[in-house]
């Protein structure tokens, strides 16, 4: 009954100008072919994604570095070279380096040949401690901003991540319905010949057309390559890449600490060297080769359509910065803890 209904329906009633059995048939295959293709064509769309977090920029202050305590700080007069044997003798190498990052050396010595006075009391030494303490107290917040500016905008990177992933995750299921519902009309289709005409070419015509059309969408469901539109005009991964002498993005202290020279494995490096090498080991991003040119293109320009793997690649990227600037809060801790404790 089913048979006879789809037959009087889907060949009969739609095809009345239609005189032989072939033309029938050939009419019946084309028109399957065609509507199966029209099933999934919608669900293949090319068009990038685009949201909210995928353009929107996190805050940040254009005048903050006017209030950085590297700029801030004012010139003295203090004595760098008597009060700097007392400083290698009262501080570690470490506080010490960090204190030249920050620019407070110079009031670390006043302080150093001040205490070594003896006079504790005197206004003038506890003037110099509280303005050294603020100093390092700024520093941290200048830390503290910036590390909340690349959390940002790894908020943004995993929101857009999220939702492509989901996006794409809807496509897969739209296109895995579609490939079930092409090899099951085929099948049925191809029946209803075979028992309705008992020819065995429209039958084979048409179940090949579904197995070719069931395989089509079941391999773009495998290869699904949507992307997001994901922009970046402030770009952190830049200056780093570019290893530049002077950031624009970054506060002067963590620049001075990245761009600061030391020794390792008997190699001499720095900071933005390393987190360069991490990202190359961590088979993120090579410099120099060329099969990463499209993504190095994508990743340190102003933005551009994303996928799903290559957000991740610039989510771990970000990782690898936040972990060196994370450093130098242990630097910042232990000279806090020698100025109070000593070494």
């Amino acid at each position: 009954m089913v048979l006879h209904f789809l037959k009087s329906c889907c060949f009969q009633k739609q095809l009345p100008n239609f005189k032989t059995k072939k033309m029938n048939n050939k009419y019946q295959f084309i028109l399957f072919f065609a509507l199966c293709f029209g099933l999934f064509s919608c669900a293949l769309s090319r068009k990038p994604l685009e949201i909210s977090a995928s353009t929107d920029q996190c805050y940040t202050s254009e005048t903050g570095h006017i209030y950085d305590s590297l700029l801030a700080v004012q010139k003295s007069s203090y004595d760098t070279v008597g009060g700097g044997v007392l400083v290698s003798k009262r501080f570690s190498r470490r506080a010490t380096a960090i204190a030249k990052d920050i620019n407070v050396y110079p009031i670390l010595c006043e302080y150093v040949r001040m205490e070594s006075q003896a006079d504790k009391d005197n206004i003038k030494f506890l003037l110099v401690r509280q303005e050294l303490s603020q100093r390092i107290a700024l520093a941290n917040n200048d830390l503290t901003s910036s590390l909340a500016e690349i959390a940002c905008e790894k908020a943004r990177m995993m929101e857009a991540k999220s939702s492509l992933d989901g996006w794409i995750n809807r496509s897969v299921a739209r296109v895995t319905v579609a490939s079930i519902v092409a090899g099951a009309a085929a099948t049925i289709a191809a029946s209803a010949v075979s028992l309705a005409e008992g020819e065995n070419q429209t039958e084979q015509s048409i179940a090949i057309a579904g197995a070719v059309v069931g395989t089509y969408l079941g391999f773009k469901a495998l290869v699904n390559k949507r992307k997001i539109h994901f922009m970046h005009p402030r770009n952190h991964l830049q200056d780093f890449w570019e290893e530049k002498a002077h950031s624009r993005i970054f506060s002067p202290i963590i620049w001075n600490f990245v761009s600061k020279t030391f020794t390792l494995k008997g190699e001499s490096t720095n900071g933005k060297k390393e987190v360069i090498k991490k990202w190359a080991s961590s088979n993120l991003l090579t410099k120099g080769d060329a099969k990463d040119a499209r993504k190095e293109a994508l990743l340190m320009g102003a933005g551009g359509a994303y996928s799903s793997d290559e957000l991740g690649v610039r989510i771990n990227m970000f990782e690898g910065i936040e972990a060196e600037i994370d450093l130098i809060k242990y630097d910042l801790k232990r000279l806090q803890q020698e100025l109070i404790l000593g070494k």
